[in-house]
């Protein structure tokens, strides 16, 4: 693991401060793995599903690119209870170039992880991977938003919205959102957090960009990569998609053959469980 930068360490707390999720969504990942030998979350970020994970499956797996992310999700496998925590091992990747050895049969990525990379190709890479090292009766499951992003030039919202406000160490900050849309189904969230208090501080901020990929467009994605698409719902209660989804909740199995993409090396784990013998 890398030790994160002074910038990185910002980075990740700001992160973590207003991105905790969908309600429902620890739950439906829960009771998706429950039983599960070995689950592999895919940007597994600050830790959050951590926790509820590790309860339902025998072994879990967390990969992120992010060193001061890691680095949270860390401390919170440390603080789990000792038995728990050595089921789970951390390791910091490129989801696009490697995952850890499998066989996994449980592969989650929430959040609207897999639009967080930067193009279709990447997703592509990233999908494959998961296949290889997954078993032929495995379950990948993920959630996305919905969106439309389709314009020839950027448009730049004028100015930045509030958007919510949340306590830290330090005391309150009120978080304000600007979203910038780019061609090539690109759109950058920036958000500025600004302190209350007697004494003035400049605002802290930070950014993040997603590549919108529709609807249509995600089953031939998994079927490219060896998925076969079956199971979509609008939230993670279980609704059927309705006219005007806010979220794509979608599980997959794997094609029997798998599609491989060539030689690759494992990210090095920096919590390893005691080595496990295969059946």
């Amino acid at each position: 693991m890398n030790v994160p930068t002074p910038e990185e360490v910002q980075e990740a707390a700001l992160y973590a401060l207003i991105h905790r999720g969908h309600r429902g969504d620890t739950a439906y990942y829960a009771k998706a793995c429950k039983g599960a030998a070995a689950v592999l979350e895919l940007g597994c970020g600050y830790g959050r599903l951590l926790p509820s994970l590790s309860r339902v499956a025998r072994r879990v797996t967390g990969i992120e690119a992010h060193a001061g992310l890691l680095a949270m999700a860390e401390v919170k496998r440390l603080s789990l209870p000792k038995a728990t925590a050595k089921r789970v091992t951390l390791c910091q990747g490129d989801v696009t170039l490697a995952l850890p050895e499998g066989p996994f049969d449980r592969i989650v990525w929430p959040y609207n992880g897999l639009f967080c990379l930067a193009n279709r190709e990447e997703k592509l890479a990233a999908l494959r991977h998961a296949r290889e090292v997954s078993t032929d009766e495995a379950r990948l499951l993920f959630d996305v938003y919905v969106l439309d992003v389709d314009t020839e030039e950027a448009v730049i919202e004028d100015d930045f919205d509030y958007l919510i406000s949340v306590l830290d160490e330090a005391g309150r900050l009120d978080v304000y959102e600007q979203n910038v849309e780019s061609p090539g189904n690109v759109i950058t969230a920036n958000y500025r957090f600004e302190r209350l208090g007697d004494v003035p501080t400049p605002p802290l901020q930070s950014s993040v960009r997603h590549h919108y990929l529709r609807p249509a467009e995600l089953k031939p994605l998994l079927l490219e990569s060896g998925w076969c698409l079956d199971e979509v719902y609008e939230d993670f209660r279980g609704t059927p998609t309705g006219d005007d989804p806010a979220l794509f909740v979608a599980g997959a199995r794997p094609q029997r053959s798998r599609v491989f993409s060539g030689p690759r090396k494992s990210p090095l784990p920096i919590s390893t469980p005691p080595a496990r013998k295969r059946p």
